[in-house]
């Protein structure tokens, strides 16, 4: 079981993230859910939705000076032959969670079910401000909170329990009786990415795997990365990242599985001003893109018009037609 929790201001924003449902199941875009159901709703009294739930809460909070008052969560059972939590369940975990939290019998809370691509999860929304004190739930620490009712929750529905980066066992005098970080296989935004792009991470991870091992340097693995239809960029907050055909964005280091030393150990002979932006390529990208939609548009007027001329342009230097 895996949960995830944030204080968030913005109630709107999250309402129409909640309320996201494809009732004409054919949207193929990953934020919409094939069933939204609430679960249950505690301590409101303009009714039993998610819009009057959350505007109820607004009203509550105003009167306190906490701006990021709603505390939201995602619960994210693991399958255990199949087996899905129940909204009772549901409605058990929750309450286990924001009481591990420090949240009173008093404060308002709700539980909403989504269903996407056959699986449920669940996601909780709680205000953090008391209705009658008008103080805030301090969160600090929280993450060992949501692994500590993870691994409860685990036990207690017999699911198949999931190591954690705060409850795994830690080194006391033996190596071999210590468990190692875990580390995610793509986070949310990876998994987004790799959807909207067509290019699962599998795919970047043997590219670049490859290319790892057919070069010997910083200059060959930029070669071996351009044979493969990938070009090496200067980032943002990272030194350097990896831009596939589609324009997704990948750490180097993270899909190699090695350590950032060992990487710059080997690019040390590449000169990093040579190599182009990451913004560049992304608004080269936007304008190809643009170029094909405006081309597509004007070959539904004109059917008869050929389109085999176009420029194509390169991702390794952008502005440049081939």
């Amino acid at each position: 079981m895996i949960i995830k929790g944030q204080s968030i201001s913005s109630w709107k924003r999250h309402a129409t993230h909640l309320l996201k449902e494809n009732k004409a199941k054919t949207s193929p875009c990953s934020a919409w859910n094939d069933i939204v159901e609430l679960v249950c709703c505690h301590n409101t009294f303009t009714g039993n939705s998610v819009q009057s739930a959350l505007r109820e809460m607004s009203a509550v909070a105003v009167g306190s000076k906490c701006t990021r008052w709603l505390y939201t969560a995602s619960i994210s059972p693991s399958r255990a032959g199949g087996r899905e939590l129940s909204n009772e369940e549901a409605e058990y975990s929750a309450q286990k969670l924001l009481d591990s939290l420090g949240f009173q019998d008093e404060h308002q809370w709700f539980a909403v079910r989504h269903v996407k691509a056959g699986r449920a999860h669940f996601h909780i929304c709680a205000n953090r401000v008391h209705p009658q004190t008008l103080h805030a739930v301090h969160l600090g620490w929280n993450y060992i909170r949501h692994e500590e009712v993870a691994r409860h929750l685990e036990v207690h529905f017999q699911l198949r329990p999931i190591k954690g980066a705060f409850t795994r066992r830690k080194r006391k005098t033996d190596e071999k009786y210590a468990d190692q970080r875990p580390v995610a296989y793509q986070s949310t935004a990876e998994a987004q990415q790799a959807q909207r792009t067509g290019i699962s991470v599998d795919t970047v991870i043997a590219d670049l795997s490859a290319a790892w091992e057919d070069s010997r340097n910083g200059r060959e693995f930029d070669l071996e990365l351009l044979q493969r239809g990938y070009v090496l960029a200067r980032g943002g907050r990272r030194a350097l990242v990896v831009v596939d055909k589609m324009g997704g964005v990948h750490s180097p280091t993270r899909r190699l599985g090695i350590k950032t030393a060992e990487f710059q150990r080997r690019m040390v002979d590449l000169d990093i001003s040579d190599l182009p932006n990451l913004d560049a390529l992304r608004n080269e990208q936007r304008r190809v893109d643009r170029f094909q939609n405006s081309a597509h548009e004007d070959n539904k007027r004109r059917p008869e018009r050929k389109n085999g001329n176009q420029p194509s342009v390169s991702l390794r230097n952008p502005g440049t037609a081939r």
